[in-house]
């Protein structure tokens, strides 16, 4: 698969996204010389239909000042997407989603599923991980978790493949190529102490199967230690100085939703690097 298409999710209000993040998607989307959109909410608050809460607060007036500043933030992040895009040699395309109180993750959904790849900055708010997981779990592509600290152009030097012979790990090997291919060093992990692994597990034949499309890869293990998976590696990602991690997102579905597995959820909850995740 070749990153021709790529969507940033941004939101202005009362979070914005941060500059460095903009400039690392719009550096990451020219060394790939694939098309940079950028989603952004625009809050707008609902009008209470409640005649007494209008009478007693005035509510209606404070709800068009939020949205007010809702829309100068949306149009001022648009500003700065595109100014940063062209910093970049990008022609930005913005895609305006309109939201009441939150970010809607259908409307997310949607887009991307047009997209070859989505960005999602992260924050240690439950409103952005729930959004991440729904992305990831209903788009039916890979989604490049990015944390507010990134670094502009961030670096495919040393990329770790978390590895358990799993359909959702397998489904991200392949979504990575394109990042794997242009990195240094690959480095293939399978934790273990932490679950039962099965037969397609094997990672030298992960590393076999990854030589036939040019990429030189080191298997190795981590130890879970009483840790979680996903604790396990971002121990392994420190230590190795590691760049992106990828790794399938797993869950298990309640009624048509997919609730995140343990080790998703914990990347989720804290991305110290860009962790890339497909399902």
């Amino acid at each position: 698969m070749a990153l021709k298409d790529i969507l940033l999710q941004l939101t202005s209000y009362p979070r914005r996204t941060p500059k460095n993040v903009i400039t690392a998607a719009a550096e990451l989307a020219t060394l790939f010389e694939a098309r940079l959109s950028g989603a952004v909410c625009r809050i707008e608050m609902p009008d209470p239909s409640n005649f007494m809460a209008r009478k007693l607060t005035d509510i209606t007036q404070v709800i068009a000042v939020e949205n007010d500043k809702s829309w100068a933030a949306a149009d001022a992040l648009i500003e700065e997407f595109r100014a940063t895009a062209t910093e970049s040699g990008q022609t930005a395309d913005t895609i305006l989603l309109p939201c009441r109180a939150t970010l809607q993750s259908t409307e997310l959904i949607r887009h991307a599923r047009l997209h070859d790849l989505t960005i999602m900055p992260m924050s240690a708010d439950a409103a952005t991980q729930f959004t991440a997981q729904d992305l990831i779990f209903g788009s039916g592509r890979p989604v490049l978790l990015m944390p507010e600290n990134v670094r502009p152009l961030p670096s495919l030097e040393i990329v770790v493949v978390a590895w358990d012979g799993s359909r959702a790990a397998s489904r991200a090997v392949a979504d990575a190529l394109p990042f794997l291919r242009r990195s240094r060093i690959v480095r293939l992990v399978t934790v273990t102490g932490e679950k039962p692994l099965g037969p397609g597990s094997t990672i030298d034949a992960l590393r076999d199967h990854l030589s036939l499309h040019g990429i030189s890869a080191i298997p190795d293990t981590e130890a879970a230690d009483g840790s979680g998976a996903g604790e396990a590696l971002v121990r392994y990602c420190g230590q190795h100085g590691a760049d992106l991690l990828v790794m399938g997102a797993y869950g298990h579905s309640r009624v048509r939703d997919f609730i995140a597995g343990g080790a998703t959820k914990s990347l989720l909850a804290t991305t110290p690097l860009p962790v890339l995740l497909s399902h």
